[in-house]
C-alpha cells in the first residue's frame, strides 16, 4: 500500500500543479486585463490632460493677443482724449476771449451813443 501512495502521489501533485496553473492563468488573465484598463484609463487621461494644455495655451495666447490690443487702443485713446481736450480748451478760451471783445466793443458804442464819438456830452 505503501508503494501505492508513492505512485499516486506524483500523479495527485502534477494534478493540482495543473490546477493551480489554470487558476494562476485566469487569475493572471483578470490581472492582465485588470492591468490593462488601468492602463487605457491612464493614457485616456494624458491625452485629455495633453489636449487640455494646449487649450489652456491657445487661450493664453488669445489673451495676450487680446491684451496687445487693449493696450494699443488705450494709447489711441489717450493721446487723442488728450489732444481733445486741448482742442476743447483753446475753443473754450477763444469763446471767453470772443465774447470779451463782443462786450467791450458794446460798451464803447454804449457810451459813444451816450457821450458822442468825442465825448463831447459827458
Amino acid at each position: 500500500m505503501n508503494q501505492e501512495n508513492i505512485l499516486e502521489t506524483p500523479i495527485l501533485k502534477s494534478q493540482l500543479t495543473e490546477d493551480n496553473l489554470n487558476i494562476n492563468q485566469n487569475i493572471d488573465d483578470k490581472h492582465y486585463d485588470n492591468i490593462n484598463n488601468k492602463v487605457k484609463n491612464i493614457k485616456e487621461n494624458i491625452y485629455n490632460n495633453i489636449e487640455t494644455a494646449l487649450n489652456r495655451s491657445n487661450n493664453l495666447n488669445n489673451i495676450i493677443e487680446t491684451t496687445n490690443s487693449l493696450e494699443t487702443n488705450s494709447f489711441r485713446f489717450n493721446h487723442y482724449s488728450n489732444k481733445l481736450k486741448k482742442k476743447l480748451f483753446c475753443e473754450k478760451h477763444l469763446c471767453i476771449t470772443y465774447s470779451s471783445i463782443i462786450i467791450v466793443l458794446l460798451l464803447i458804442i454804449i457810451i459813444w451813443s451816450l457821450c458822442g464819438i468825442k465825448f463831447q456830452l459827458c
